[in-house]
């Protein structure tokens, strides 16, 4: 924690407390400043200390494993220095590894209440962080947020900087671990409180320890559905609002509980066998149905002409001029080869490409802030406003083949380009590799190929559908 007092008046407090052991970091004046105490029930070595973190290798049955109590620094210069320290610690450690304390960051946008919005660079390179230190969040109970600038109605902002994190090593040892997040007294940060149930469990971790994820999630689905269902009050948003959140939660745990389980697998035939199994499962059709309702909203747009110039057989002058128009730096694809390449030996490879250019995924970050500022702007009016917030997981890997097919010809395209287009599509294999082994190989049913010029045009046709649907229900007054 952070003290802002004296060495002196610190002791004074701890004996009271009945804290055998201390160590300290002395404030500046009457900022900074940490203390760490324990009883003798647990031998902790203070391997070094800084005015923003302890670090320590704590030991306890004879089990060892490496513990850093974070006061991270409030300004992001300096801030994102200590995270380089962070990685360091990371890249040298040995041991199971427990991260506790204000990181003075929020690590996801629902993170943050009140105030200006999130930092979308912000929280991305916090996010980042904990990926290359394989930190997972530990879930609590309590409040979700653990700081206020205790400051009354619209001044008011609520985040939470506050958190634990480990490796999964760490997760093993303490598998029923609980983070509280207790009451805010007397502070503008909540307590944590780290219940590791004081007993060393070494044995295989999965779901049965770290919870059914989904069974999770369908219980607050169902919750969310019966509170939706009843009529408006402040209490029903309110309790909306808290299970929406539990649900992201959930989903989050969901997600780092299968992007670290290939960290569990010890053994070949297990690694493959889940790969496999996982990739498989992500690239399954779904059975046959009726879409004719979501494809009426579409309109022939392509016409004959269009269709005329599709299906011509292309020039070499063609692919030629398409190639030239490449930057010399530029590369079409994830094969790596740039412009210049293609430049320089144009007589020997003579290759055509398309690409959206000028496009990153982080424009649709300043899109959507870009959105929220408006309405956040919009204090008066008669007409109406709202955004929807769409999780696309995996977007690109669960488009359906047969809906593709299907939207392409209400478009008007041409059946014989439409034949061309889906056998780009589906005459595809994948192999799947880790640590330079082939681990596994399967034939996909669904969904296009991260990389293939050709593939953000599809899928941008197959979103504007929804779009489409959405756009008629507003005008229908169905929202």
């Amino acid at each position: 924690m952070e003290t802002k007092n004296q060495r002196s008046v610190l002791e004074c407090l701890r004996r009271r407390l009945r804290f055998t052991n201390s160590s300290y970091v002395d404030p500046v004046g009457i900022v900074g400043g940490l203390a760490l105490w324990w009883t003798d029930e647990i031998v902790i070595d203070v391997c070094s200390r800084n005015q923003n973190l302890f670090r320590c290798v704590l030991s306890h049955h004879g089990i060892s494993w490496l513990a850093t109590f974070i006061h991270a620094p409030p300004r992001e210069q300096l801030r994102n220095l200590f995270w380089d320290s962070i990685l360091t610690i990371a890249s040298e450690n040995q041991f199971s590894w427990l991260c506790l304390g204000d990181f003075n960051e929020i690590g996801a946008f629902w993170e943050k209440t009140g105030g200006a919005g999130p930092i979308a660079r912000r929280v991305l390179g916090f996010q980042q962080l904990l990926q290359e230190c394989a930190l997972m969040d530990l879930e609590f109970k309590g409040h979700g947020f653990t700081w206020t600038n205790n400051q009354s109605g619209r001044h008011n902002v609520q985040e939470r900087i506050d958190r634990a994190v480990a490796t999964v090593d760490w997760r093993k040892l303490f598998p029923h671990a609980k983070l509280l997040h207790e009451l805010l007294i007397g502070s503008d940060h909540c307590p944590l409180i780290l219940n590791t149930c004081s007993k060393l469990v070494l044995k295989s971790w999965g779901r049965s320890e770290f919870g059914d994820n989904r069974t999770k999630l369908a219980e607050l689905n169902s919750k969310l559905s019966h509170l939706q269902a009843l009529d408006w009050s402040e209490f029903n948003v309110a309790a909306q609002k808290e299970t929406q959140d539990d649900i992201l939660r959930v989903l989050l745990r969901e997600e780092m509980f299968l992007h670290q389980r290939s960290r569990w697998l010890s053994t070949d035939e297990a690694i493959n066998s889940y790969l496999h199994d996982y990739f498989s499962h992500l690239f399954t059709s779904i059975p046959s149905r009726n879409f004719d309702h979501l494809l009426s909203t579409v309109q022939r747009v392509i016409s004959e002409e269009m269709n005329a110039s599709l299906t011509n057989p292309v020039s070499n002058d063609k692919i030629r001029s398409a190639a030239f128009q490449l930057g010399p730096l530029k590369a079409p694809g994830p094969d790596g080869f740039s412009g210049i390449f293609f430049h320089t030996y144009w007589e020997v490879v003579g290759n055509d490409s398309a690409f959206v250019p000028g496009r990153l995924i982080q424009d649709n970050i300043l899109v959507a802030h870009e959105a929220f500022h408006h309405l956040k702007l919009k204090k008066a009016g008669t007409g109406y406003e709202m955004a929807i917030k769409l999780d696309f997981n995996k977007a690109y890997d669960r488009i359906q083949w047969d809906f593709l097919e299907a939207l392409l010809l209400q478009m008007g395209f041409s059946s014989v380009w439409v034949q061309w287009i889906m056998a780009v599509v589906s005459t595809v294999s994948f192999s799947i590799f880790a640590n330079w082994e082939k681990r596994a190989a399967f034939i996909p049913h669904r969904g296009l190929r991260q990389g293939d010029p050709i593939s953000p045009y599809l899928f941008t046709l197959v979103a504007d559908v929804l779009s489409r649907m959405i756009s008629m229900s507003t005008f229908d007054n169905r929202f």
